[in-house]
């Protein structure tokens, strides 16, 4: 017994109607909470964030230790 195909619906216009109606509802509602608005930070603490990072790449190739040639010492035999 073998079960027939049957194509399903692929738009039902009344639950896109209130689906997109309660997206809408969050949708205003995201933009009013003023959490997730955040204003872009000012130039300066950009400036002085890229300052700061390039500062601790420099202090770390000046902490590492200097290549020089290392001491052979030959025994006396």
């Amino acid at each position: 017994m073998s079960a027939q195909y049957q194509p399903l619906q692929t738009d039902d216009s009344t639950e896109i109607e209130a689906s997109d109606t309660e997206i809408q509802s969050q949708m205003k509602q995201l933009q009013a909470d003023p959490r997730f608005n955040r204003p872009a930070p000012s130039i300066w603490k950009r400036i002085a964030l890229l300052l700061a990072v390039g500062f601790l790449f420099w202090a770390a190739l000046q902490l590492k230790p200097q290549k020089s040639q290392p001491k052979v010492i030959h025994a006396d035999r």
